[in-house]
């Protein structure tokens, strides 16, 4: 076939391929065509030839996650123990027989420092209440002015007592060791012994007294 027999389309379809082809040789015989052929020919070569000299480094693997802390078991709720409840300092008051009409206790209980026992410390008042023989006349008899001395030691002359004892049975049992201002007071009744004892939040007391015979001792509940 000759390029007379070519009809329009395929002569201009060859024409576009010469052209194509004569512009490349002119390309590579070029300095800066040759000199582009050979640094993409090197980029290759880089990239497919592996450098012996070079270190591999892997990739750091993430951290394994820490392990959770483990779930500390609820503590046990430990009841507050019923004697100890009981240490500290309480107040209270009752009429006792043939001792005027108020009595008024206050008593401090205390663990010992080498936890084997505890201690008590009480003071005991008693207002002494008389009767005037005369009546609504403004006329003070020697009755009267010992009556009113007696009512005076009542308030102002209290007895003191120091205690020791034990813990028995969640009661606090104290004995006393030494009385103080018996001497002085209305009835020189002394403390003997003390037992306390829990009563809710507050403190049941009983004691027991010696002297004369209005010293019969007595039971109050004390608060704080």
């Amino acid at each position: 076939m000759t390029w007379r027999d070519l009809d329009a389309s395929a002569r201009r379809k060859t024409l576009i391929f010469v052209g194509v082809v004569c512009a490349s040789l002119v390309w590579l015989f070029l300095p800066a065509g040759k000199s582009l052929l050979r640094r993409a020919s090197a980029q290759s070569q880089f990239r497919q030839t592996p450098n012996p000299g070079a270190r591999f480094v892997p990739m750091a693997q993430p951290a394994a996650p820490a392990p959770a802390p483990p779930i500390a078991a609820p503590a046990s709720i430990v009841p507050p123990d019923p004697v100890h409840m009981m240490l500290g300092k309480w107040h209270g008051g009752a009429a006792l027989p043939g001792r005027g009409a108020l009595c008024e206790l206050g008593l401090e209980l205390r663990e010992n420092d080498d936890k084997q026992g505890f201690s008590g410390l009480s003071t005991l008042s008693c207002r002494y209440v008389p009767t005037f023989s005369n009546g609504g006349d403004h006329i003070v008899t020697a009755e009267d002015r010992v009556k009113a001395d007696l009512m005076s030691k009542g308030i102002f002359n209290p007895t003191s007592a120091i205690f020791e004892g034990t813990a028995q049975d969640g009661a606090i049992v104290l004995r006393a060791v030494q009385n103080i201002g018996v001497r002085d007071a209305v009835q020189h009744c002394e403390m003997v012994s003390l037992i306390a004892r829990p009563f809710g939040a507050n403190l049941a007391v009983t004691w027991q007294e010696s002297g004369a015979p209005v010293c019969q001792g007595g039971d109050i509940v004390m608060v704080r």
